[in-house]
């Protein structure tokens, strides 16, 4: 068969893939048309309007690329709630901001100052481009977060960067490269930001607990809502517990949810969420004094 005759055919198996990734009724084959379908097209590059009608323009290959360019949108329970929340917040610091499409959520649904961090260089050059194309500005950041002010190599997987960490190097996505870079710690960056109920997402692949214990009281206070990834697969390869991270003096005096269906929110404590052993999800602490109009709102 001759080139042009195959492309024809390539490209209807290609459609149907992406119809049975996005539509089929049973899982496993949504989920093995999934991975054939980014397979097939790894290292291409498309311009997407999700679902919520944000622009991005996304690299086929990487996780966090992929579920928005097949599904057109990404943790949407966690995208509802962050919705939900910027529409209380001041102010947005994306900590580990990946491609923007966090910022570029929180630029579409609330009001103040974004800030967007990313230690690697390529990530923050596609954050500017995203949010470019969605006419929203922010201040971004080319540094890591971490305890204090200094230098960290940080671990970059060759085909996966949303899995590059500080805390080790990462076993899945390919080679690893390293870079050094700079650190800063969080509570620099929310004194320098003019914000009082402060919405801050950490994602940062471990590396969490550094972050937390760059927060002094002080910065804390200016933090109203904090959306934080707890992986347990991703503290085990940290050599960090749960539990020690949970007991992290910055999350004291807030309330504990994780996020539900729809975008809800409910009640958690710390004692539940360590007793699951394969947690991995995003979870939101709310200081005290804003959680009961938080929980009002959330209702309403």
């Amino acid at each position: 068969m001759t080139a042009a005759r195959r492309a024809p055919l390539a490209n209807v198996y290609d459609r149907a893939l992406l119809w049975l990734a996005r539509h089929a009724g049973m899982p496993r084959l949504r989920d093995s048309a999934f991975r054939k379908y980014c397979r097939r097209h790894r290292g291409q590059t498309r311009l997407r309007e999700l679902d919520t009608g944000i622009r991005m323009r996304l690299h086929i290959g990487d996780s966090v690329d992929n579920q928005l360019f097949v599904n057109g949108e990404f943790e949407p329970e966690t995208t509802r709630a962050l919705e939900k929340l910027a529409r209380h917040a001041d102010g947005f610091i994306d900590v580990g901001c990946n491609i923007g499409y966090y910022s570029c959520v929180y630029a579409r649904s609330g009001r103040g100052p974004i800030v967007a961090v990313d230690p690697n260089p390529e990530m923050v050059r596609r954050t500017r481009e995203n949010l470019e194309l969605n006419d929203a500005r922010a201040e971004i950041l080319q540094c890591g977060v971490g305890e204090r002010r200094g230098t960290l190599t940080l671990n970059v997987p060759a085909n996966r960067h949303s899995l590059a960490s500080f805390a080790y190097a990462p076993t899945r996505g390919g080679a690893v490269t390293t870079l050094e870079v700079p650190i800063r710690t969080l509570s620099e960056i929310v004194e320098q930001t003019p914000l009082a109920n402060a919405l801050v997402k950490v994602d940062t692949e471990g590396f969490e607990l550094q972050v937390l214990r760059g927060i002094t009281a002080a910065a804390a206070r200016r933090i109203g809502y904090l959306v934080m990834e707890l992986s347990a697969e991703n503290l085990a390869q940290a050599r960090v517990s749960l539990a020690e991270l949970l007991d992290a003096a910055a999350l004291a005096d807030r309330r504990t949810f994780r996020i539900a269906a729809g975008g809800r929110l409910r009640p958690a404590s710390a004692s539940e969420l360590t007793a699951e052993t394969d947690i991995g999800e995003n979870v939101v602490w709310v200081r005290n004094d804003l959680a009961g109009p938080i929980l009002a709102a959330f209702r309403g």
